[in-house]
C-alpha cells in the first residue's frame, strides 16, 4: 500500500480531471472528496480486519479505485448541486465497503465511521 501522500496524489488528479468541467461549486468538492474517501478508507482498513469467518474483510486500493470509478461516472447535467455529488459518495462507499459487511454490527460501526467522515 502506498503513503497516504501519493494515494490522495493518485486519486485526487483523476477526480479533479472528472469534475473540473462541472459547476465550480461541484469542482471545488474534488479535495474533500478525495480526503473524505482516504480516511474513510484508513478507518475501515484498520478497523475491519479479515478473520477465519470475516476472511473477505481484505481492504485495498482497489476499493478506492472502485469508489472513484463510481465517482467519475457522474455527469454534470445531472450533477449540478454539491448536495447530490455527496449523496452520489456516500452511495459508492455503501457499495464498495457497506455492502460488505456481514452483520448488523459491523454495519453500524461502518456508519458511525461514514457519518464521522461526511460531517467534516
Amino acid at each position: 500500500m502506498p503513503n497516504a501522500e501519493i494515494t490522495r496524489a493518485m486519486y485526487y488528479q483523476i477526480i479533479d480531471g472528472h469534475f473540473s468541467s462541472f459547476d465550480v461549486d461541484v469542482a471545488k468538492m474534488s479535495n474533500k472528496l478525495v480526503d473524505a474517501t482516504c480516511e474513510l478508507h484508513r478507518n475501515v482498513m484498520h478497523n475491519f480486519l479479515p478473520s477465519a469467518v470475516k476472511f473477505h474483510y481484505q481492504f485495498n486500493l482497489r476499493d478506492l479505485s472502485n469508489i472513484t470509478q463510481g465517482l467519475t461516472r457522474a455527469i454534470k447535467e445531472y450533477y449540478r448541486e454539491p448536495v447530490k455529488v455527496a449523496r452520489l459518495w456516500v452511495h459508492e462507499c455503501e457499495r464498495v465497503f457497506r455492502d460488505r459487511m456481514i452483520n448488523e454490527a459491523d454495519m453500524a460501526k461502518f456508519d458511525e465511521f461514514r457519518v464521522a467522515v461526511t460531517k467534516k
